[in-house]
C-alpha cells in the first residue's frame, strides 16, 4: 500500500475509512475523534482494501489527513469516516455509502 492512500475495511454492515499515512500508521474517524492508530488497530483483522482514485496527489493527501487530526465533529451523514477520507483525497466530504443509504430510503437519487 501506498504512502496516501485511501484505504477501507469491512465492519460488518458498512466500511471504515482512512488515509494511510506510512510506517504502518493510519488517520481515520474513530468515536473520539480523528487519531493516528496503527493499520492493524485500525483493520482489527478485516483485509484492508485500496481504495483508489485518478490522479490523487498522496502528498497533499497525507497533508490534509494531518491538519485534521484532533477533529472532533464526527456526523453519522455530513461528517463521517469516509467524509473525512474523501475530503482529503478531493477536498470533497461526501460519503458514496450515505448516498446508497438515503436513495434506498427515499427512493430519490443523490
Amino acid at each position: 500500500m501506498k504512502y496516501g492512500s485511501h484505504i477501507k475495511v469491512w465492519r460488518g454492515c458498512y466500511y471504515h475509512h482512512g488515509i494511510y499515512v506510512g510506517t504502518g500508521q493510519v488517520i481515520h474517524y474513530k468515536s473520539h475523534g480523528i487519531t493516528m492508530s496503527p493499520i492493524d488497530e485500525f483493520s482489527q483483522g478485516s483485509p484492508v482494501e485500496v481504495v483508489h482514485h485518478s490522479d490523487q496527489n498522496f502528498d497533499l493527501t497525507v497533508s490534509r489527513a494531518y491538519q485534521r487530526l484532533g477533529e472532533n465533529l464526527y456526523n453519522l451523514v455530513f461528517n463521517n469516516c469516509e467524509c473525512f477520507a474523501n475530503w482529503c483525497v478531493y477536498g470533497k466530504n461526501e460519503s458514496k455509502q450515505i448516498k446508497n443509504a438515503l436513495s434506498l430510503l427515499t427512493g430519490l437519487d443523490f
